[in-house]
C-alpha cells in the first residue's frame, strides 16, 4: 500500500505517528522514534499487538509486526517491550534512531 504512489497519502492517514497521535499519542514519547513510526495497535485480553513502519534514510521502510501473547505481562509492561524491540530493530538495520526520515 505504502509503496503505491496512488494511496500513499490515505495509508499514511490510516497510522497513528509514534508519540503524537492515536493510540500511541502517549507512547514513544521520549523517543528518537516520535514522529518518525507509523503505527496501529491492536489487543485483546492478553494479547498486545504493535505493527507498522518506520522510514529509513535510505528510503527503505523497516516493517515490522510485534505480537505478545501469552505471557502474562501486563499492557504497560507489554508496551515497554514492544518500545524497546522496535528501537532496537531500528538499530539492528544499521541506522541510529535518529537518523530515521519524517515522512511529514
Amino acid at each position: 500500500m505504502r509503496s503505491h504512489p496512488s494511496y500513499n497519502d490515505q495509508y499514511l492517514e490510516t497510522l497513528a505517528v509514534a508519540g503524537e497521535d492515536g493510540t500511541v499519542s502517549k507512547r514513544f514519547r521520549d523517543s528518537d522514534l516520535k514522529g518518525r513510526a507509523f503505527l496501529k495497535t491492536g489487543t485483546l485480553n492478553g494479547v498486545s499487538s504493535l505493527s507498522g513502519y518506520v522510514l529509513l534514510p535510505a528510503g527503505d521502510d523497516l516493517i515490522f509486526a510485534i505480537i505478545i501473547n501469552g505471557t502474562g505481562l501486563n499492557a504497560w509492561k507489554a508496551h515497554e517491550f514492544q518500545e524497546t524491540l522496535l528501537d532496537s530493530l531500528v538499530h539492528l538495520n544499521g541506522v541510529n534512531s535518529t537518523s530515521a526520515v519524517n515522512a511529514y
